[in-house]
């Protein structure tokens, strides 16, 4: 790590040097305010002394990510698409709906719930014996759940309600049993949260630790709404720690041909959302922190709150790298932000998101969009409850494959 302080005038000044010096990924690491003694000690000036850290070389913003079919869309007409003509053509979108959200899909949650319960009250040692209980197919479908990584009291409820819901039937071949598990976990997981429009400007924030993948799920959010929907969209970065971060989201600002501000207060804040009538939707990028840093974090609440009070939405990004220990840690620092919906990031490259899972269930919030790569916009897709709970069980064979 390569550490450097600077004696300046601003903080405008401070960020120029630490750039040209350090790069983009350099961060800040403190400010303060120092006195500078003048000519002959005859006067005292107020100074800036700023210290910034570099862990690595600068990198590039990722822009080889940009797929060509968006290059294509950045460099021509954009114009809003027409009404699909068929159901197919509106699925071939990563972003398109899926089927329509059942409305009794509340009340058949609750049901389960007071079957399970029914259940369970006949069955109190079979947690404390570390035996499930189950036999033939309904066994391996408990065991492939806890293999991945499914909480063993959730797993053991997930199949009791399987079991129930077959009625009297208890033979199934896999496939029709693992769609009947499908709709089992869909309705535990219950609605999902994407960005929806309306009338009004749409805020949307989002923020989790660093290195989750904020900017770049960002990039795939405007690059979407702007390039293939033909929203008015605006980005605006409050990431003042990270020099790179502002320059890596200009870079996709500049290839979408879509604004770019860079917020380092409050009063940013307020003056943005104050014209944000000329936008469709802001997308606001935010600083990482670690989840054991809470002054950094309740400084960066004092400002979130003022999105909040603008009516946006927060969206808590869950590396699926990073295990469940780690993920309630985060989950549990970044409860000062208030967050509304879940976003589970870098689902490709891990081989289970049963913690991702397990935490959204016990969170109650809903889930907005899953992360699967680096491209942008192709790598991201709605959290459709069944989209979610067949990459739970592994049941996605390529990419984009929908049960």
């Amino acid at each position: 790590m390569r550490i450097k302080k600077y004696l300046v005038k601003n903080f405008d000044e401070a960020l120029s040097s630490i750039k040209k010096e350090l790069g983009d990924e350099a961060y800040i690491m403190s400010t303060k305010k120092v006195e500078k003694k003048g000519a002959l000690n005859l006067s005292r000036e107020e100074w800036l002394e700023v210290t910034a850290a570099v862990e690595h070389e600068e990198q590039n913003a990722q822009a080889s990510n940009l797929s060509p079919h968006l290059l294509n869309k950045a460099y021509g007409q954009v114009q809003k698409p027409q009404k699909p003509e068929s159901r197919e053509s509106v699925k071939s979108s990563p972003f398109a709906g899926f089927e329509r959200s059942d409305p009794l899909q509340p009340l058949r949650e609750e049901i389960s719930e007071l079957k399970w319960l029914m259940q369970n009250q006949s069955k109190p040692d079979m947690l404390s014996n570390g035996a499930a209980g189950f036999s033939g197919q309904f066994d391996r479908c408990y065991k492939n759940l806890i293999l991945k990584g499914v909480e063993q009291t959730l797993a053991i409820r997930l199949i009791d309600n399987l079991m129930m819901s077959g009625g009297q039937s208890r033979q199934y071949d896999d496939s029709n049993l693992n769609k009947r598990l499908v709709d089992v976990i869909s309705a535990h997981l219950g609605k999902t949260m994407p960005i929806t429009m309306g009338p009004k400007t749409k805020l949307v924030a989002l923020v989790g630790p660093t290195g989750v993948g904020k900017t770049t799920t960002i990039a795939k959010m405007a690059a979407y709404y702007k390039l293939l929907e033909g929203k008015r969209v605006a980005l605006a970065s409050m990431d003042g720690f990270r020099i790179g971060g502002f320059a890596q989201l200009r870079t996709y600002g500049d290839l979408i041909d879509i604004p770019v501000f860079s917020l380092r207060d409050v009063a940013d804040m307020a003056g943005l959302i104050n014209r944000s009538e000329q936008y469709d939707l802001i997308l606001f990028d935010t600083p990482g922190f670690s989840p054991g840093d809470h002054s950094a974090l309740e400084s960066l609440a004092e400002k979130v709150n003022v999105l909040i009070n603008g009516g946006a939405e927060i969206h808590l990004l869950l590396d699926a790298t990073r295990k469940e220990s780690d993920l309630k840690c985060v989950f549990s620092a970044y409860q000062v932000l208030h967050p509304s919906c879940l976003i589970f990031s870098k689902i490709d490259e891990s081989n289970s998101i049963g913690a991702l899972f397990n935490l959204k269930i016990q969170s109650g919030l809903p889930i907005s969009y899953l992360t699967v790569g680096q491209r942008v916009p192709e790598d991201i897709e709605v959290a459709h409850p069944r989209r979610v709970a067949s990459r739970l069980l592994g049941l996605f064979g390529t990419q984009g494959d929908r049960i």
